[in-house]
């Protein structure tokens, strides 16, 4: 399975196959029929949108096009499966599962693996295209997600995919599958998933889902001033958690669209998804992965999504390492989303302004989580 399916599979559509092969210096192109020359990754700028501008006549969409688009880049359970089987043998050989997070598997695989050469330009660097990795791993064709993944960046990747199986195997608790995603153990757990009929559960997860390409691929965002108290942050944000080196730049021509740019832009939608999908989809449920720092409920997209998915009446789920964790979950102080952060100040600023009542958002977020009968936390327990 893992590299070698996915292998398989694109040939057997295709008959032609790309794969790229990223270090932290050079990205080199392997053909299934040739083999293309290295070609450096573009050098590391500060810069906030990637240095791309939409071309000229370049048809806009709107609001509710791109709502629909964004909800249809579903991706199967086999598929994120198969992902992870590359890790640290095929893409990112540094990965460590008690290490890397979500952030770095994004910059270190999931962007390298979304990316291809224009077809007019196939070897220059000015005019590669990419995509979100949901649309490569499923050819294009759209999908419908069944379940809506809430989560930070900054967890372990390894745990992520953990708690998304956990709950397609509808256990409260991902710390005993952690050891079955094992080099050893991934194609046992793949079999039995298979047998459950399990690998074809449609997941929305961000990291896959979004186009890293038309937002953060082109570098990490305005870079504080070194004596800044951000700059600490800024800086351990662009740098892997194994080797610290500072994430590679992507070298597409893919337009960057941020806040400046609403309509574009494809992450500022996960609320307008998230009723985009319930509409055509009524058993749509929202899958929670809690952290061990209990980050997650520090961030303030996550803490926006429990809250609308509670008033679009969504089915939660939260997933926690173990009993311990759901301990420390009980005993998390007051959470205030004015106290939230984000990767993007802005965005903050952007979902606050959302909020009429900035009280009564808080005390339905803590009832959400911690009521005794109908909170998140309570549902794990049962």
């Amino acid at each position: 399975q893992g590299f070698k399916g996915i292998i398989s599979r694109h040939l057997a559509r295709s008959g032609h196959l790309k794969v790229w092969v990223v270090s932290t210096t050079w990205t080199m192109c392997l053909d299934h029929h040739s083999i293309g020359s290295a070609m450096p990754i573009r050098s590391r700028c500060n810069t906030h949108d990637g240095g791309v501008e939409p071309k000229v006549g370049e048809v806009e969409p709107t609001w509710g096009t791109k709502v629909q688009e964004l909800a249809e880049r579903g991706i199967e359970l086999g598929a994120i499966l198969d992902f992870y089987a590359m890790l640290g043998s095929s893409i990112m050989p540094h990965f460590d599962p008690r290490t890397s997070t979500t952030n770095d598997v994004v910059r270190q695989a999931i962007i390298p693996l979304s990316w291809q050469p224009a077809p007019s330009h196939p070897f220059a660097s000015s005019n590669f295209l990419g995509s979100a990795y949901a649309t490569v791993a499923r050819n294009g064709e759209p999908a419908l997600a069944q379940r809506m993944v809430s989560h930070n960046w900054g967890n372990l990747f390894a745990h992520t995919v953990a708690a998304i199986i956990a709950d397609a195997l509808d256990t409260p608790t991902f710390g005993n599958i952690i050891d079955r995603l094992s080099f050893a153990g991934l194609s046992a757990l793949r079999a039995d998933l298979e047998q459950k009929g399990l690998l074809t559960v449609v997941y929305w997860v961000c990291a896959f889902c979004i186009n890293q390409h038309s937002c953060i691929c082109g570098g990490f965002g305005p870079e504080p001033p070194v004596d800044n108290t951000d700059f600490k942050k800024f800086d351990a944000l662009r740098r892997d958690k194994v080797t610290g080196c500072v994430h590679p730049i992507c070298a597409c021509s893919v337009a960057k669209h941020f806040n400046s740019h609403p309509v574009q832009c494809e992450m500022n939608k996960f609320d307008a998804v998230m009723a985009f999908l319930l509409r055509h989809c009524p058993s749509l449920r929202q899958v929670i992965v809690v952290d061990v720092e209990l980050d997650v409920f520090n961030r303030a997209w996550v803490v926006a999504e429990l809250v609308e998915a509670r008033k679009l009446g969504i089915t939660q789920r939260m997933k926690v390492l173990d009993e311990h964790s759901l301990r420390k979950a009980g005993n998390v102080q007051r959470i205030r989303v004015e106290n939230c952060q984000a990767a993007r100040p802005e965005d903050v600023e952007e979902i606050l302004a959302k909020i009429d009542d900035i009280p009564q958002f808080n005390k339905d977020l803590e009832a959400l989580i911690f009521d005794d009968e109908n909170g998140l936390i309570a549902g794990v327990r049962q």
